[in-house]
């Protein structure tokens, strides 16, 4: 996670919301990205699809069965879904997102039975570093904003 939080330190250098992730295979790191929406012009462009696509051209697989997901937020619905396609096998994040949250918080996509494939989440992962980023960023967003 310590890495992901770094990953998340260096978007706020492009203006992007600072959320960091990286994928995990046999304890080394396959992929790592940050949220890359600003630079791409996309909305598309989260860290954990960035790292998911990656992270399927490393192994040369589209399942990504044997890997964890690590994040500094917990993923919105479509990562969520991207995570549960590519099959992967845990996700570890750090804060809660109680607007758009589907690990859990607002949604339980990852969890949910019915999919066909059930991913395990465990949240709150250096969960006060994680929301201190984003608290940080959007603060100093607003005062840029009033000037």
């Amino acid at each position: 996670m310590e890495k992901a939080i770094e990953l998340a330190k260096k978007a706020t250098f492009f203006n992007e919301i600072p959320v960091g992730c990286i994928v995990v295979l046999n304890d080394e790191i396959i992929a790592s990205s940050h949220n890359e929406t600003e630079k791409n012009k996309n909305a598309c462009q989260h860290a954990e699809i960035i790292c998911i696509e990656k992270a399927t051209k490393h192994i040369s697989s589209k399942y990504l069965i044997d890997c964890d997901l690590y994040v500094t937020l917990e993923p919105c619905p479509m990562c969520a879904a991207a995570i549960l396609l590519s099959k992967m096998r845990n996700v570890y994040f750090g804060a809660y997102d109680l607007q758009f949250g589907a690990c859990g918080s607002v949604y339980d996509i990852t969890g949910d039975g019915r999919m066909n494939h059930k991913c395990y989440t465990f949240g709150g992962v250096m969960e006060n570093e994680s929301k201190d980023l984003l608290t940080d960023f959007f603060q100093q967003r607003r005062r840029n904003a009033n000037k």
